[in-house]
């Protein structure tokens, strides 16, 4: 018996993604983070580090809660810095390529 394939999500009912270029400690980040988001705006930014090199990390977020990151981030003076924000991994990847060039 041939077992039926679930179709995928349309694209229009997928999470959008942000990936932050952070400078900084990544301990410190995330330790902000659930300071001053909460338990709910936490879990609903879906943290996730990509790529990390000496001083900067990436990381994956949900586009929803890419307003509030920001202003976490300016309320404490730590030495925590965004950089950039890409749309998508590919853009991200084709700076870092070009960097290290």
């Amino acid at each position: 018996m041939e077992q039926k394939r679930l179709k995928p999500f349309m694209p229009s009912l997928k999470e959008k993604n942000r990936y932050l270029l952070i400078k900084g400690n990544k301990e410190e980040f995330f330790k902000i983070m659930k300071e001053s988001l909460g338990i709910f705006n936490y879990s609903l930014a879906s943290f996730k580090v990509i790529d990390e090199d000496k001083d900067f990390f990436l990381v994956k977020i949900n586009v929803k809660a890419l307003d509030l990151v920001r202003a976490s981030l300016c309320l404490y003076t730590h030495n925590l810095k965004i950089v950039k924000v890409y749309g998508t991994l590919l853009k991200y990847k084709k700076e870092k390529k070009l960097s290290e060039d």
